[in-house]
């Protein structure tokens, strides 16, 4: 496993939700379930990997991860790197769009591994 993560300090958690979820929907990011684990995903891996967002609240601060599947749905992939450059292209211009939306400091980010 290997996501990009963006934190932010939360300062009214619906407001920001609806944010978020309004930035998804704009961005035809459609709600998935997993072995228990929600996330939002854009396309169905035809053209491009599909692009997975996921949010979550931990006390006073928003957590959201992004990352491509890998060919053959085995796998995840952070947006760094050069492999499935269309898709992580994608998926960095929506994570740029909820940051903009949200209009919070960026207060860490990086790679989960």
């Amino acid at each position: 496993m290997s996501r990009t993560y963006i934190k932010f300090k939360s300062t009214n958690r619906e407001d920001e939700e609806q944010t978020i979820l309004r930035i998804l929907q704009e961005n035809k990011y459609k709600k998935r379930e997993s072995q228990g684990e929600e996330y939002y995903q854009h396309g169905a891996g035809i053209v491009t990997s599909p692009q997975l967002i996921k949010y979550t609240f931990e006390n006073d601060t928003i957590v959201i991860e992004s990352w491509v599947r890998n060919f053959g749905f085995i796998g995840e992939d952070s947006l760094d790197g050069s492999s499935q450059i269309f898709a992580k292209k994608s998926a960095k211009g929506a994570l740029k769009k909820i940051q903009e939306g949200l209009g919070l400091e960026i207060i860490e980010q990086g790679t989960l591994k």
